[in-house]
């Protein structure tokens, strides 16, 4: 539900006109997915959330290369930004900067460790860079580290000082592209500002809340089972 709702919020908000690839871990045969997406394309799976992504990044790496990209953006199936023509606001930040990947710090401000939930760059340099493991649970890290061992990281990389977390909690660059991040459906607040008013406002007062509830009784069960065994 998270994603159906996040690419219909990306459409709302950037037309049609931005080529939209979706890279899932796993077949995807969903046909909302197929119908906001330009391409989807999915592998057997899933391998994990860490073999998943290094995988994916390089295949959005190599897909854009064979498209004749020359820019490309990644972002998580679980973020929206609020703002009209974000994609194009991002990719013009982007080229104002005059860096080859556009990011966020991660762990903290000013760690200079790159960032994967969100990036923009070209392709042949993450095709360069990407880490050619197939296994991390340091996947951040180690694209730092790929990246600093070819070049002056921090002539090459543009970092914002954010921790891309919730709509309350983002700062900087992505607080003016009102970016927003969240696990739950709950979390979100303007993730249906593209749905009806009376549709949204049954989302957010009793669905989501319902999903909420619901999640919090499995886990609290599944908690209790697990201290029993």
């Amino acid at each position: 539900m998270i994603l159906h709702k996040v690419l219909r919020h990306f459409r709302w908000r950037n037309g049609w006109d931005i080529k939209l690839a979706v890279f899932s871990d796993g077949v995807m045969d969903d046909p909302v997915v197929h119908h906001y997406a330009d391409y989807v394309l999915d592998r057997p799976g899933p391998s994990g959330i860490y073999e998943g992504e290094l995988e994916s990044v390089r295949r959005l790496a190599q897909f854009a290369k064979d498209k004749q990209y020359t820019v490309i953006m990644k972002t998580a199936g679980d973020i929206i930004m609020n703002r009209d023509d974000w994609v194009q606001r991002t990719l013009e930040y982007f080229y104002e900067k005059d860096c080859r990947l556009l990011s966020t710090h991660w762990h903290s401000n000013d760690s200079w460790i790159v960032g994967t939930k969100f990036f923009v760059c070209d392709p042949d340099f993450l095709l360069q860079t990407w880490p050619a493991l197939r296994y991390t649970a340091e996947v951040e890290e180690a694209f730092s580290a790929s990246i600093a061992d070819q070049y002056d990281l921090k002539t090459v990389v543009y970092l914002i000082n954010s921790n891309t977390g919730e709509a309350d909690e983002v700062e900087a660059e992505l607080k003016d592209w009102r970016w927003e991040h969240g696990h739950r459906l709950s979390k979100f607040k303007q993730l249906d500002d593209c749905t009806p008013l009376l549709t949204g406002w049954f989302h957010k007062t009793c669905l989501y809340q319902y999903l909420r509830i619901q999640r919090d009784i499995k886990r609290t069960f599944a908690r209790f089972k697990k201290a029993r065994s």
